[in-house]
């Protein structure tokens, strides 16, 4: 009766197949195989394509700001004190990602409370003020436009 009862519920053996894939898989022993005579060819992993720093793009200097110096930095501390609460998520290089960490931990040791959250705010805003500002001249219409062509 028991063994009906198993074989009946859909679920009868689920906890086994869940143990057995949190438990190591052993490898499978490595054994040298005849060549086959398929037509296709075998397929082969590629290693990630390793940047050179040749490869990286120069980082350029920075134009002056968007506007006067004094109103650009009264609009970026404003946006700063405005509390994000809308989610924003952008994939960076790991070398981007380093940079961003890098300043972050300088300013924390110059004792400038900061977090990567709050320089990137900053970069947006700035960037976001600078195409306001000049249009297609500034550095993110430029940027596009060289990109495309």
């Amino acid at each position: 009766m028991m063994d009906e009862k198993a074989a009946a519920n859909p679920y009868s053996g689920l906890d086994k197949a869940l143990l057995r894939s949190t438990q190591p898989r052993q490898a499978a022993p490595v054994t040298d195989a005849a060549p086959s005579s398929d037509p296709q060819p075998a397929k082969t992993t590629r290693a990630p394509r390793q940047r050179s720093e040749a490869a990286t793009p120069p980082i350029a200097t920075p134009r002056p700001a968007p506007s006067d110096e004094p109103e650009t930095i009264e609009a970026l501390q404003r946006a700063l004190k405005t509390v994000g609460k809308e989610i924003f998520y952008a994939r960076v290089a790991p070398d981007e990602k380093r940079r961003v960490d890098e300043t972050v931990f300088a300013l924390k040791q110059a004792g400038v409370r900061t977090s990567v959250n709050e320089v990137g705010r900053i970069a947006l805003n700035y960037l976001m003020a600078d195409h306001e500002a000049h249009g297609e001249q500034s550095i993110l219409s430029r940027v596009l436009a060289s990109k495309r062509a």
